[in-house]
């Protein structure tokens, strides 16, 4: 019996998150499917600076107290991630090399080869924080990713 404590206050954890993040998530989500350009997506932020300013404005608004980063990232030819849109940047961060944790890279990784969300969740003493990686799949091929980080006070 006390053996499924655990077991049942992770399935509580995830429930409560899944509930506090859902909707948000998926919204910030449609913001970016809803704004793909009919060109590569790639091409259009690097290029396009009337573009990438507008789509980084759609996503500065949802950032809050408990969603602190939002950005894109895809991954050049020789494997590096770079941002294409970090909505917390002063200047165009464009292009610039994006340095994953030691186990995100895996986590990036299978979200483009699997073209699936993927979440990761960071416990702390006084907070618990959830990576969102979602892929920006367009055509056939997963483009992007999608990243989104909230931040939850515990109590």
């Amino acid at each position: 019996m006390y053996s499924l404590i655990p077991v049942l206050e992770e399935r509580l954890e995830r429930k409560i998150i899944d509930i506090s993040t859902k909707d948000l998530i998926d919204a910030v989500y449609r913001v970016v499917e809803r704004n793909l350009p009919e060109r590569d997506l790639i091409i259009t932020v690097l290029y396009n600076p009337d573009y990438r300013k507008k789509l980084k404005d759609n996503l500065k608004i949802f950032l809050s107290e408990r969603l602190k980063y939002i950005f894109l990232i895809y991954k050049d030819p020789s494997g590096k991630y770079r941002y294409l849109i970090d909505t917390t940047a002063k200047d165009n961060s464009a292009n610039l090399l994006f340095m994953p944790l030691k186990e995100e890279i895996t986590i990036l990784d299978k979200v483009l080869k699997t073209k699936k969300v993927h979440y990761k969740i960071h416990k702390e003493v006084s907070t618990i924080g959830i990576t969102y990686y979602l892929p920006v799949v367009q055509g056939r091929e997963a483009k992007a990713i999608l990243v989104a980080d909230f931040s939850f006070e515990v109590l």
